[in-house]
């Protein structure tokens, strides 16, 4: 029964219909057989051919063309241009007793900014560190002062990010 639904089956079912209709109003009128379908060809071809057969300047043809380029160009590179919202430069925040940075990128397809690159900083000496996730536990480690600690929250690369997004969405961020 999908068929029922179908565009072609809406399109043709109305080409048909309207065929039956101009047949029947033709046999009530006592009109020649599809006459009434015949006058309505050839009206739409007429049109047809006062249309193809209209004097054009080429000039007017010059100034359509370079109307729709400019469009298309104006389109293009409004599109390509992003702004930056004001939170751009929120980058660094002390979260969960650690100091977080990260940077910004645009989702073209979401139309969001993304946090990307979520770094956890060194409290002591505010070097990036990295973290090891061994199924219990972030273990945070300094490669340069060998500072390491451990926390029990196993998502707290994303209750960071939320939090990021709810100080924007408060603006209680550090411009």
């Amino acid at each position: 029964m999908k068929w029922i639904k179908s565009p072609w089956t809406i399109s043709l079912g109305t080409a048909v219909f309207s065929m039956f209709l101009a047949m029947i109003y033709d046999y009530l009128i006592k009109n020649p057989f599809l006459s009434t379908i015949i006058e309505v060809v050839k009206w739409v071809s007429n049109k047809i051919i006062l249309i193809l057969n209209y004097e054009i300047k080429v000039w007017w043809i010059l100034c359509a063309i370079l109307a729709i380029v400019i469009v298309i160009v104006f389109i293009n590179l409004k599109r390509g241009k992003i702004i930056k919202p004001d939170f751009y430069n929120y980058r660094k925040d002390t979260l969960k007793d650690w100091t977080w940075t990260w940077d910004w990128q645009y989702d073209s397809k979401s139309r969001k900014w993304d946090i990307i690159n979520l770094i956890v900083r060194c409290p002591s000496c505010d070097t990036p560190m990295y973290n090891i996730y061994n199924g219990y536990y972030f273990d945070f480690k300094c490669p340069r002062c060998d500072y390491n600690t451990k926390t029990n929250n196993v998502d707290i690369r994303n209750d960071v990010k939320i939090i990021i997004k709810s100080n924007i969405e408060k603006k209680i961020y550090k411009k």
